[in-house]
């Protein structure tokens, strides 16, 4: 049971970066667990800020922003026992806090391309035993991949944005079509902040790192 907990919550943050779809500023529905997450959150077409975690990213003027019940919205009618999935996300401690994508979400790019993306999810580390440091937490995900069927690419290495030190790994698959995707992590409060980015070809990955080095950190 517990591998089949901790494989959903692989794979619902990998379906909720492909099958995001509006533009949203909404009020994210806190629970009892996440609602300090949330507290103070703002979202627009240009900027995101979280008090909590103290930190702000910018986000390209003409990119798509999501607020977290758009996204599950859409989860919802998309995605057949989503809500099952969801269930395991709240039990597993994942709180999805911002997504953007190059094109409308859940759409192509004008001549069919891959819709760039990033992801970004806090997992509270008191669900996850044994998970301490970024360094556990990229272990943790990386054997949750590999069981998923998919071998990254490369050893993690560290990496500093905003003048925090993260930890990062990459990876690809080919089928059906060829992505390229990195997970981007470090450790606050407890929680680990997963930055995942998924793109269809080396541009796009190349201007999704570049909007994450807009990070600031407090």
């Amino acid at each position: 049971m517990a591998v089949r907990r901790l494989f959903s919550l692989l794979v619902v943050p990998a379906l909720l970066a492909g099958l995001a779809f509006s533009i949203g500023a909404g009020e994210p529905p806190p629970g009892p667990e996440d609602a300090d997450l949330f507290k103070g959150e703002s979202v627009d077409l240009y900027f995101y800020h979280n008090p909590f975690f103290s930190f702000e990213m910018t986000i390209p003027g003409d990119w798509h922003p999501l607020s977290t019940e758009d996204l599950l919205r859409l989860m919802r009618k998309e995605a057949p026992g989503f809500e099952y999935s969801e269930q395991m996300m709240k039990e597993g401690g994942v709180s999805h806090l911002l997504s953007i994508s190059r094109y409308v979400p859940a759409q192509r790019g004008p001549r069919g391309e891959f819709n760039p993306n990033i992801l970004v999810t806090a997992w509270d580390l008191s669900k996850l035993p044994g998970v301490k440091t970024a360094k556990d937490y990229i272990e943790f995900k990386m054997a949750m991949i590999k069981a998923w069927g998919v071998t990254p690419g490369a050893d993690p290495y560290p990496v500093r944005l905003g003048d925090v030190e993260f930890w990062r790994f990459d990876g690809a698959k080919r089928s059906p079509e060829f992505q390229s995707w990195a997970h981007v992590i470090t450790i606050r409060k407890g929680y680990a902040l997963d930055f995942q980015l998924v793109a269809g070809s080396k541009a796009d990955m190349d201007r999704l790192d570049q909007i994450l080095k807009s990070l600031y950190f407090e």
